[in-house]
């Protein structure tokens, strides 16, 4: 294991979820299941339907997340939301303001008259 995997520091799934998915990238589940177990309490939660086995990670301080994986991307479960940190990382270029992207996206670009 890597010093960053061996020094880090889970405080906050949630909002740690880009670093962490960088450190664990390319480990097989079991072991970022392992890895995250080593920082909290890691238990498998009820899955709602995600199509995948779920989980519950509580940090050392308290902090608790819900997430499952799919592929070698960490998916968090908020309350009203799913969200999984940027692939390529924060510094890499976004869609431009008007490029609107998924459904959401579509709509609003129908709504206010802009073309894709």
């Amino acid at each position: 294991m890597t010093a960053l995997l061996s020094s880090f520091r889970l405080i906050d799934l949630a909002s740690q979820a880009a670093a962490v998915q960088s450190a664990l990238r390319g480990l097989p589940i079991e072991g970022k299941l392992a890895w995250l177990a080593e920082r909290g309490t890691l238990t498998t939660t009820r899955s709602a339907g995600w199509g995948a086995e779920t989980f519950r990670c509580e940090s050392r301080i308290g902090m608790s997340c819900v997430f499952f994986f799919r592929g070698d991307r960490i998916v968090l479960i908020g309350d009203n939301t799913t969200w999984s940190p940027d692939p390529d990382g924060p510094n890499q270029p976004k869609a431009r303001p008007h490029e609107r992207r998924g459904t959401v996206g579509r709509i609003l670009a129908w709504a206010f008259g802009h073309s894709r």
